[in-house]
Order: structure tokens, then sequence, then C-alpha cells
């Protein structure tokens, strides 16, 4: 048996399942805590981007990103 990883958190359904070419496989499905989420700092200049068709990224603060040349090369081709 290979073991990939430990498994973490509560077990709540294990599904053995064998494959037509002989292999077998356990699907383990745990009920885990959730993560605990840190409050973010204080944002002191944000930035908005929006993707577009002619230059690669338009900024809220009026920068724009071009497109590099190999995605150009990918859309003419």
């Amino acid at each position: 048996m290979v073991k990939h990883r430990e498994v973490r958190g509560k077990v709540k359904t294990v599904t053995v399942k064998k494959y037509k070419n002989g292999e077998w496989y356990a699907i383990i499905a745990v009920v885990m805590k959730e993560p605990k989420i840190k409050e973010p700092k204080e944002i002191k200049n944000p930035v908005g981007a929006d993707s577009g068709l002619t230059d690669f990224m338009y900024l809220s603060n009026g920068l724009h990103v071009e497109n590099q040349k190999f995605i150009k090369s990918m859309r003419e081709g």
C-alpha cells in the first residue's frame, strides 16, 4: 500500500475502488476544522486591475501593461 500523505481531520467516509487495470484506491473524505483567517493589514493604495484585449492589463491608477510578444504571436497564429 502506498500512503501519499497523513490523513488530517475526522474521517467521514472511505470508498475503496478497483480499476480495470487491477489497481485499488481508497478515497478518504474527512471533516476538518476551519482555518483561522488572518485579518488583512490596512491597504493604503488599493489598485483595481482589468484584463483587456489590446493591452494585457489596465490598472485603476492609469497604468497599462502591454501584451508580451509571445501572447501576440499566439493570437496571430
